[in-house]
């Protein structure tokens, strides 16, 4: 599948491409760690909302932590996130804004690490949304390979949408 081998890509092309899709190019925390950004002090709960307005977000998006929590680190684990990648960069981060996870691991895991008094936050966007600005970045490389053949990004959007 096209996805996988997209996936492969170094640096990772859905990050980077949901970095695009944020504006946060520009933030990265550490050179070659397109995972982990800076965003200047904000709560969790405006982290949140920034995320939906700016994703387009209709209905998929959960936040794990207290919305007061304060955020500068912030690391964006699109896609499918494995409990592994939860257990090694929430540590590092004061938020970590995933795509899906496994709820009966990386929730209870942040559920456990905010209980333990740890200042956190696991923003879940769901894996289309997530996964958007990846794919869009993927159109554009397709088009460097086959330039006789018309390419474009469709965006997907949420599929979800919320009850009032």
């Amino acid at each position: 599948r096209l996805n996988q081998h997209w996936r492969l890509r170094r640096p990772d092309p859905f990050a980077t491409g949901l970095a695009s899709a944020l504006g946060w190019n520009k933030r990265v925390d550490a050179p070659g760690d397109v995972l982990q950004y800076s965003i200047g002090a904000a709560s969790l709960s405006a982290l949140a909302a920034e995320l939906k307005k700016t994703l387009g977000a209709r209905g998929g998006i959960r936040v794990i932590g207290d919305p007061q929590t304060r955020v500068q680190t912030v690391a964006l684990l699109p896609g499918s996130t494995p409990l592994a990648a939860a257990l090694d960069t929430l540590p590092t981060v004061d938020a970590v804004v995933a795509g899906e996870v496994r709820e009966w691991e990386s929730v209870e895991y942040a559920r456990d690490v905010v209980a333990s008094g740890q200042r956190k936050g696991l923003v879940l966007i769901g894996r289309i949304v997530s996964e958007e600005g990846g794919m869009s970045e993927c159109a554009r490389w397709l088009t460097t390979l086959v330039s006789e053949v018309p390419v474009r990004h469709i965006p997907a959007g949420d599929p979800y949408w919320s009850p009032s």
